[in-house]
């Protein structure tokens, strides 16, 4: 989102921001505050902005179901006549479903079932469709159950230079992001603790894995030992990713575009994933990443990975050049161009 802004800036747009929830880190909103985006409190009134910029207001873009369903009224009611984009993130019933296929709780299927609902009026609602790949197109045209215009923006990311990723000699260890408000970031790590890393140890006595994210519960922090650290909330990620051998992301449910996927590989870091975290990500197997689905053979990944120069050097080169292509500036650029096109 911070990047789409980025954009929206550079072609001379004003841009007002309003949070569903207040800033955590206060260093995004001076950081958009100094490039001249105003931002508003998260309690401000949806419906006094919306009478006060109405007639200079080109489009509103709301992402996420909840965010819509908090504000569609007050738009509706004030501002009827400006173009609306549905930003869907995420195709969150998909992923309640599959959170429920590996839970078995009732209230993650009623929470897929509500997910779905919203998502459905808030696709119909809308003008323009925002979607992160062709399988969450396909998935909200399915649930919309009508005709809608979509058009694809996926994450953004900055791709480091190839000449500037440490080499493999100088790193060490594996590396797991995820906020942990997101339930299968959680369940991710647990799966690799004790079920991947033991297998991982055998082959690799000094492996050490660190998990970054924020709000650990107190059952992932109890995680932590001698080969596994619970570094919590990191503000600069980049010391990290540079000194770190693999990233990993062992994700058994969830939905939609991965940043953590798209971000280790643009900072030159090879990946071993599920085939959960590479939908909608269009990466190949085998040459931009490593994808395995049960513990066995993930461990088998990694170990291959980890303990190969040639390898590791190769995955890495091809993981800057495929995230650059399809994540990189110029390709959102492109398509924030069509977004805007559709929307006049």
């Amino acid at each position: 989102m911070t990047c789409i802004i980025e954009d929206f800036l550079d072609r001379g747009l004003t841009v007002r921001f309003k949070g569903a929830a207040p800033a955590a880190r206060f260093e995004w909103r001076d950081r958009m505050t100094r490039r001249g985006v105003e931002v508003l409190p998260c309690d401000a009134d949806l419906g006094d902005w919306l009478r006060a910029y109405r007639d200079s207001t080109r489009f509103i873009w709301v992402a996420r179901p909840p965010v819509f369903g908090d504000a569609i009224s007050d738009i509706a009611l004030h501002a009827p006549q400006i173009p609306l984009v549905y930003d869907m993130v995420d195709a969150h019933g998909r992923r309640m479903d599959r959170q429920f296929a590996q839970t078995g709780d009732p209230a993650d299927r009623e929470k897929a079932i509500a997910d779905r609902r919203l998502e459905r009026i808030a696709a119909r609602s809308a003008d323009v469709v925002v979607t992160l790949s062709d399988d969450d197109e396909n998935y909200i045209r399915e649930v919309a159950d009508t005709p809608i215009t979509c058009v694809r923006v996926p994450n953004v990311h900055d791709v480091l230079d190839e000449q500037h990723v440490p080499g493999f000699e100088s790193r060490s260890g594996l590396l797991f992001v995820g906020g942990f408000d997101h339930a299968p970031n959680g369940d991710a790590v647990e799966y690799m603790v004790t079920e991947i890393m033991p297998l991982l140890i055998r082959e690799i006595p000094d492996i050490h894995l660190t998990v970054v994210g924020s709000n650990p519960s107190d059952r992932i922090r109890a995680l932590a030992g001698e080969h596994v650290t619970i570094a919590g909330w990191v503000a600069d990620l980049d010391p990290i990713y540079a000194s770190t051998r693999l990233v990993v992301a062992p994700l058994r449910y969830g939905a939609g575009v991965k940043g953590k996927v798209g971000q280790a590989l643009a900072m030159g870091v090879p990946m071993v994933t599920t085939s959960i975290g590479n939908d909608g990500m269009m990466l190949e197997p085998g040459r931009d990443i490593e994808i395995a689905d049960n513990a066995e053979l993930f461990a088998e990944r990694v170990t291959g990975l980890y303990g190969n120069r040639d390898a590791w050097e190769t995955m890495s080169a091809q993981g800057l050049r495929r995230i650059d292509e399809l994540f990189g500036r110029g390709a959102t650029k492109k398509r924030v161009d069509s977004l805007i096109t559709q929307i006049d």
